[in-house]
């Protein structure tokens, strides 16, 4: 009888051994059993906002708008052309992979794969183009903090001192995932001013006291860059851009 409660307990304590051991564990598709990685739990949210880095010398902002364990969407502007990104994450250790496809209905469309450091969110990012002939990309991006100094200019508040400046030749709309329309008339006709409004497309990026837009191809702008000297004084009130040989005046230091 001794000996049958001894083996009654080793047998309890060895299936609840195995149960601890199984946990851990998830059958794949053979029906074997493949071990589950655990990781410290992940706040996502951290990776939504937008990201900014030098992509073949010209600048890139990638934008998260929606992450989870499995999901991620967002956008991209690259030379005022915005694309839709979507796709799937991966989880290591240390990293968060996102795999991210554009629509594929542009000649310049490719596959996004950001791989993303839990330590400090710093971002190394590939490009691989859908069409042939076009050269991958690799890539390093920043995330935009926002800074509740409201004294200094920077990528995270530019957009709301500057949404919109003008002056005698257009008008341009900034906005703040990196995005800038050009509206201009090219020619002085009363009768038809209305319909000969015209729309230039470009990013934009600071760095120090100097904005720098890249634009999609054009006439206006022929070297498809402008940069722009801020002037950006809250005592005096006093929102201005100077580049490209004219005087730009915001609408906010205007009120």
């Amino acid at each position: 009888m001794k000996y049958f409660i001894l083996l009654s307990i080793f047998l309890s304590l060895l299936i609840v051994s195995c149960g601890d051991e199984t946990r851990n564990t998830a059958q794949n598709e053979s029906g074997t059993e493949a071990s589950v990685e655990v990781f410290d739990p992940f706040h996502w949210d951290t990776l939504k906002g937008g990201y900014i880095g030098d992509f073949d010398g010209t600048d890139i902002r990638i934008n998260i708008t929606y992450v989870s364990s499995k999901n991620v969407v967002g956008y991209n502007v690259h030379r005022g052309l915005f694309r839709n990104i979507s796709g799937k994450v991966q989880e290591t250790s240390d990293t968060i992979i996102l795999n991210m496809d554009e629509p594929g209905d542009h000649k310049f469309d490719g596959s996004f794969q950001l791989v993303v450091l839990k330590s400090d969110l710093s971002v190394y990012g590939t490009w691989i183009p859908f069409k042939k002939g076009l050269s991958k990309k690799a890539f390093r991006l920043k995330k935009i903090v926002i800074d509740a100094d409201e004294k200094t200019i920077s990528n995270a508040n530019f957009a709301n001192h500057f949404s919109f400046v003008a002056d005698s030749l257009g008008s341009f709309y900034f906005e703040d995932g990196g995005f800038v329309k050009y509206k201009y008339y090219p020619k002085e006709d009363t009768e038809n001013y209305a319909d000969q409004l015209e729309e230039i497309r470009g990013s934009w990026s600071i760095s120090g006291k100097n904005l720098t837009i890249n634009w999609s191809e054009n006439s206006v702008f022929p070297s498809r860059k402008s940069v722009f000297k801020i002037i950006f004084d809250t005592e005096e009130y006093n929102f201005e851009l100077i580049g490209e040989g004219r005087t730009l005046y915001s609408n906010y230091g205007a009120g």
